[in-house]
């Protein structure tokens, strides 16, 4: 089955970008009342590099499903603008984060709901596998 590591690894990625936006809010708070944003800078530089490597490894997936029509044309598509959001979210992230004292509440709220209706199909898998071509 195609769909379950690939959506694990979405979730994977999304969880990883909310992650980031809260880290990006904690350094911003640490600057504003003159702490050390030396721990946090090293963690969000290093979270954003594992989020970057899993939205590439995401599209390279996604190219093999479709190259080898493990997955319908359709959830290709709906894969890839998936990936294309992550990429979104991780240039916004990168940006928030070099331009300090942005605060990434939007991104933050468009990937969880992005993962809530993520686990959502997680829980339905069954019904979902009919895209998929064995």
């Amino acid at each position: 089955d195609y769909l379950l590591p690939w959506l694990l690894l979405y979730n994977s990625a999304c969880y990883i970008a909310q992650e980031i936006a809260g880290k990006i809010q904690e350094h911003n708070r640490y600057q504003r009342s003159g702490e050390s944003t030396t721990k946090v800078s090293v963690a969000l530089g290093s979270s954003l590099q594992n989020l970057e490597e899993k939205t590439n490894r995401l599209k390279d997936l996604l190219f093999h499903s479709v190259s080898t029509r493990q997955i319908t044309q359709i959830e290709g598509e709906r894969r890839q603008i998936l990936v294309d959001e992550l990429f979104t979210a991780h240039r916004k992230l990168q940006a928030s984060f070099q331009n300090e004292n942005t605060e990434p509440d939007v991104i933050r709220y468009s990937i969880a709901d992005e993962q809530q209706i993520q686990w959502h199909s997680l829980e339905n898998i069954s019904e979902e596998s009919h895209y998929l071509y064995f």
